[in-house]
């Protein structure tokens, strides 16, 4: 069995999602899971719809009725009007969402996020699923709420490998077809909603690849494959035929987007090779993924990650950087679910580099003052190259502001504004 995961640009529209049917009837073998991203933007969108609920700003349901109408405009396209069309469901759908918006908004943020979130990955499969089987393909719906199961950390769902396992494992079959779900979303064993943190649907279809076995795991991408960097970003972009495992880990946890970084891990236990293929062009070879037969990539990647907070700690009483200091920082950051992309340390100082996020942000800072000043700037950018050169450098880092520098003998990383 393989286990195919398409993203939200493979379903963003009519068009897309008639060009994964030609997929899903050309290309993939009769026993195989479908795991789906929300389609489009919707999980920005969402987002937005979130943070104005959690605001109590009553434009979310104006926002959230965009959502809705994205969704039932791509329903009358694919199915018009008639009895085969989910336009009514995925109605119902989202006004559940608003029902529940105005029930649950005084939830914890990251538990109120996740429960409006997640409405995204249940639109997309609903439209996806009724319309494969409109056109003659026989398909399994599962909720992956009920087969992925994780603790209660919001957002970023621990895996309860133990139950997860059981609940797969009994309920995927090689012989029933074709089965889709939900990418990014899970759910607790009392029957909450969680995700798995930011592009986690690489994940869930890497969770369910493991417990099945699965003869390979394919993701389908709006790029040939896995580049040396971002191609829509850097016009120097050069595809990677084949990759490591560990290389990608590394790429995957300095931020290179079109791997999760937890996707490699459960994949490595049973060597499952992961290809990376193009939803535009599935003749394209794309990248394969692998631990054997692969020769080190020798030329420089970039990962650029946006939006990024630079903050420097000292601690109040003005003594040392020492150990325990450095334990009190992160475990407050980890605390409230920031993860630190970067992190150098002096005399007197600590310095990390995060994703900013607002939410997470404040509750962070009242933990931290405490016992540190604090100073930090917003709205920064991180570059990370391996494999770099002194012409790399100079390419990319001419004229910047740079704020803070860290490099080892293959890394070397930028903060800069």
């Amino acid at each position: 069995m393989i286990v195919h995961k398409f993203g939200g640009a493979s379903i963003k529209d009519a068009e897309s999602i008639r060009n994964l049917e030609s997929i899903v009837r050309s290309r993939i073998e009769p026993n195989a899971v479908l795991v789906l991203s929300a389609m489009g933007k919707t999980t920005n969108m969402l987002e937005t719809v979130t943070s104005l609920a959690y605001a109590e700003n009553n434009k979310w349901a104006e926002k959230l009725n965009e959502v809705t109408q994205y969704h039932t405009e791509v329903c009358k396209l694919l199915f018009g009007i008639g009895k085969h069309s989910p336009e009514d469901e995925v109605k119902t759908l989202f006004s559940e969402l608003s029902k529940k918006i105005n029930r649950t908004i005084k939830l914890s943020y990251n538990k109120f996020y996740d429960a409006v979130v997640s409405t995204g990955e249940l639109a997309s499969t609903l439209i996806v699923e009724r319309y494969l089987s409109h056109c003659g393909i026989k398909v399994t719906s599962l909720k992956a709420t009920e087969i992925i199961i994780t603790d209660n950390t919001y957002r970023e769902g621990k895996i309860n490998w133990e139950e997860t396992t059981d609940r797969i494992s009994t309920t995927i079959k090689e012989d029933n077809g074709i089965y889709i779900t939900q990418g990014f979303i899970a759910g607790t064993t009392d029957g909450e909603v969680t995700t798995l943190g930011r592009e986690g649907s690489d994940f869930s279809a890497a969770v369910i690849g493991n417990i099945l076995k699965s003869k390979e795991v394919r993701i389908w991408k709006d790029v040939d494959g896995l580049y040396s960097a971002d191609p829509k970003l850097f016009n120097d972009a050069v595809l990677l035929p084949r990759v490591s495992y560990r290389e990608c880990v590394e790429l995957g946890y300095y931020g290179a987007r079109v791997i999760h970084p937890r996707t490699i891990l459960p994949l490595r236990r049973y060597a499952i090779p992961l290809y990376i293929q193009s939803f535009k062009t599935p003749d394209n070879p794309g990248t394969l993924i692998c631990s054997h037969n692969t020769e080190p990539v020798k030329i420089p990647c970039l990962i650029l990650k946006n939006k990024q907070c630079l903050m420097t700690l000292t601690p109040k009483d003005l003594g040392f950087m020492a150990e325990e200091y450095v334990e009190i920082i992160i475990a407050e950051i980890k605390a409230v679910g920031v993860r630190i992309n970067l992190l150098q340390s002096s005399a007197v100082n600590l310095t990390v580099c995060f994703d900013f996020d607002e939410y997470r942000f404040k509750p962070m800072i009242r933990r931290l003052e405490k016992t540190f000043e604090l100073r930090y700037n917003n709205g920064l950018s991180l570059l990370t190259i391996s494999n770099y050169t002194p012409q790399c450098i100079n390419e990319h880092m001419e004229n910047k502001n740079i704020l803070l520098t860290q490099q080892s003998r293959k890394i070397i990383r930028f903060v800069y504004q």
